[in-house]
C-alpha cells in the first residue's frame, strides 16, 4: 500500500492497518460504515480509499456513508487541501447537490472529470457560476459541449461562454445536435464580448473567422461511456498534473520536481508552448520559477491566477507587491488577497506601487510604524492622494 498517499489524504498512521487489503474483511466494513474514531475529513478520505477495496460490498458500504453524510459536515470538510480525486468522488456520490456543487467550484484544485459531472447535473444558478469562471472555462475549454447538454443550460448563457471562448481562441467545434439549437450570439452577448476584448486590448470576437484561430480537437460526446463525454470514475490517486513536464511541477517547498537538464528548452520556452488553459493550471502545480514566468503572462487571466493559487511563498508575494512593472490588475489581486495582506512587510510594499488601488492603499496607510510612514510621505512615486494622506496621518500622530 506504499502507493497511497496517507499524508496527502489525511489518514492517521494508527488506523492504515484498518483498511489495508490484508485487514480482515470485518475490519475494512467497520472502517467503511465511518465507525473510525477518526476525524469527519479522514472518514471521508477512507471512504474514497476503500473504492479501491476489491469487496464489492465494502465499496458499496463505503458510498452509502458518503452519501448518508449530512451535507453540512461534508461541506465543513472539504478545501484547497483536499485530494483532487476525493472531491470526484464526493460529486459522484451526491449527484444532485447543489450546494456541494457550489463549494466544489470554489476549489480550484477540482479536476476536470468533477467539474464536467457538476456541468451535466447543475442548476441554472450553479451553470451561471460556470459560466462566469474563466480560468475553468479555459482550462476545458470542451466543457461548453457538457454544459449544452444539460436542459438548464440557457441560449444566452451558451452565448456567452461561446463569445468569450472565441475571444481567447479556444472554442472546440460545436455539432449542431448537441444542446439547444444552433444560435447565433444576440446583440447583448456581442456587446459584452466586445467590451471584454476591448478591455484586453485583443480583437473583436464578433469579427473572429472559424479556421484561423487555435482550434482544439473534436470532442466526441458519442466516444465516452455516459452523456456528457466524461466516463465512468476511474479509482486513482493521480491528481491531474502529470502531463506536464516534469522541469516545470513543483513540490511542497515551490523547488522543481526534477531539475531541468543543461541543454534542455528554457523554462520560459516551455511555457511558451502552452494554452491559455495550460498556464493556468500551471499556477496552481507549477514550481516557484514557473509562477515567476506566469506572472508576467500577457493574458491577465493567467496571471492573476497565480496570486489566486494560494500557492506563492512569503518571498514571492513580497517581491511581486513591490514590482511596479507588474500590471496593475496583479498588484490589486495581491491587495484585495486577505492572506497575503496580514504580512506587514507586504501593506509597506503595496502602500508604496503607485499600481496599487488607491481606496486599498489608503486603508494601509494607518498600518504603518512611524518610520515607514515617515519615508511614504516622501515618496513622490505614489498617487498624489496617498502621499498626501500619509503626511496628514503623519502629522496627526507624531506631530503634536
Amino acid at each position: 500500500m506504499t502507493e497511497i498517499p496517507y499524508a496527502r489524504l489525511g489518514i492517521p498512521e494508527q488506523h492504515l492497518k484498518a483498511i489495508e487489503p490484508s485487514a480482515p474483511a470485518k475490519m475494512r466494513m467497520v472502517a467503511a460504515k465511518g465507525l473510525l474514531p477518526v476525524t469527519p475529513e479522514a472518514m471521508i478520505a477512507v471512504c474514497f480509499v476503500l473504492q479501491g477495496d476489491e469487496d464489492e460490498s465494502i465499496r458499496q458500504q463505503a458510498t452509502d456513508t458518503i452519501t448518508a453524510m449530512p451535507i453540512a459536515k461534508l461541506l465543513a470538510n472539504i478545501s484547497m487541501n483536499s485530494h483532487p480525486k476525493v472531491l470526484e468522488f464526493l460529486v459522484g456520490c451526491r449527484p444532485d447537490e447543489m450546494s456541494l456543487f457550489e463549494r466544489v467550484l470554489s476549489i480550484r484544485i477540482a479536476n476536470d472529470r468533477t467539474i464536467r459531472l457538476i456541468a451535466i447535473k447543475a442548476d441554472t444558478n450553479i451553470l451561471e457560476l460556470l459560466v462566469r469562471n474563466q480560468e475553468r472555462l479555459l482550462i476545458d475549454p470542451e466543457l461548453i459541449l457538457v454544459m449544452r447538454e444539460n436542459s438548464n443550460f440557457s441560449e444566452k448563457q451558451s452565448a456567452r461562454v461561446e463569445s468569450f471562448l472565441r475571444l481567447h481562441n479556444s472554442l472546440p467545434e460545436i455539432p449542431a445536435s448537441s444542446g439547444p439549437e444552433q444560435i447565433s450570439l444576440d446583440d447583448e452577448a456581442k456587446l459584452e464580448a466586445e467590451i471584454e476584448a476591448a478591455l484586453m486590448g485583443m480583437p473583436s470576437p464578433t469579427t473572429f473567422e472559424p479556421g484561423k484561430g487555435a482550434k482544439l480537437e473534436m470532442f466526441d460526446l458519442d466516444e465516452e461511456d455516459t452523456g456528457g463525454g466524461i466516463g465512468e470514475f476511474e479509482f486513482s490517486y493521480s491528481e491531474d498534473n502529470l502531463d506536464f513536464d516534469w522541469s516545470l511541477m513543483g513540490d511542497a517547498s515551490g523547488k522543481p520536481a526534477v531539475e531541468a537538464e543543461e541543454g534542455h528548452v528554457s523554462i520560459e520556452k516551455k511555457i511558451a508552448l502552452l494554452t491559455v488553459g495550460q498556464k493556468i493550471k500551471m499556477a496552481y502545480s507549477g514550481n516557484g520559477q514557473v509562477r515567476k514566468v506566469l506572472l508576467r503572462d500577457a493574458n491577465k487571466l493567467v496571471a492573476t491566477s497565480v496570486v489566486r493559487s494560494g500557492r506563492m511563498n512569503d518571498a514571492e508575494i513580497l517581491s511581486a507587491a513591490g514590482n511596479r512593472n507588474l500590471p496593475a490588475e496583479i498588484i490589486g489581486e495581491i491587495a484585495r488577497n486577505k492572506e497575503s495582506v496580514r504580512r506587514y512587510p507586504v501593506k509597506v510594499a503595496l502602500v508604496n506601487n503607485s499600481k496599487t488601488p488607491i481606496p486599498i492603499a489608503v486603508g494601509f496607510i494607518n498600518d504603518l510604524h512611524k518610520g515607514d510612514l515617515r519615508m511614504l510621505t516622501t515618496n513622490k512615486n505614489i498617487p498624489s492622494i496617498v502621499n498626501t494622506t500619509a503626511i496628514r496621518m503623519y502629522k496627526k500622530k507624531y506631530n503634536k
